[in-house]
C-alpha cells in the first residue's frame, strides 16, 4: 500500500477531520478522554480528575481541561 492508497481509501474521513479542524494526531488524546469519562461516571469532581490525569499524562490541569473540551466538541 502506498501513501496515495491510504489517503484515497480514507478521503471522506480525512475531509471531515479537515472541515472540523481536527488534526490526525489528536488520536493521542483518546486514552486520556476515556479515562476522563470513566472518572466522571464514578462521580469524581472535575478538579480532581484534572489533577490525576495531569499527573498520569504529564500535562497541566488547564491543558487537561482544554483536551476534554476539544474531545467533547460537536462536529459537522
Amino acid at each position: 500500500m502506498t501513501t496515495y492508497d491510504l489517503l484515497k481509501d480514507n478521503l471522506a474521513t480525512l475531509r471531515r477531520f479537515h472541515k472540523n479542524g481536527i488534526a490526525t494526531d489528536a488520536i493521542r488524546f483518546i486514552p486520556l478522554y476515556e479515562d476522563w469519562l470513566r472518572m466522571q461516571s464514578q462521580g469524581l469532581k472535575k478538579g480532581y480528575c484534572e489533577a490525576v490525569l495531569g499527573d498520569k499524562y504529564g500535562y497541566k490541569p488547564r491543558y487537561i481541561r482544554m483536551v476534554v473540551k476539544f474531545m467533547a466538541d460537536k462536529v459537522i
